[in-house]
């Protein structure tokens, strides 16, 4: 017996205490809907819409994310 049910989507935790969360959003990527946008957002990612595709293998946006790696690995390294 199978059993079927609607619920509300759930919602993301805040992320305000913790370090900061980035996400990479494509805007040619099919398997990233844009209303993730405002859900990562609301849950207190920063969030960098990118002019690429799924792989994000864009020069500018490869650079973009090796400066965050950089940024949270500084933020490491001082406590």
């Amino acid at each position: 017996m199978a059993a079927v049910s609607c619920m509300p989507k759930p919602k993301l935790p805040s992320l305000a205490r913790h370090r900061p969360v980035h996400v990479f959003h494509a805007d040619d990527d099919g398997f990233c809907p844009e209303a993730q946008v405002h859900e990562f957002r609301t849950a207190g990612c920063e969030v960098h819409v990118c002019r690429d595709n799924h792989v994000l293998c864009r020069s500018s946006v490869v650079e973009k994310i090796s400066s965050c790696l950089r940024s949270l690995l500084t933020l490491s390294a001082n406590g």
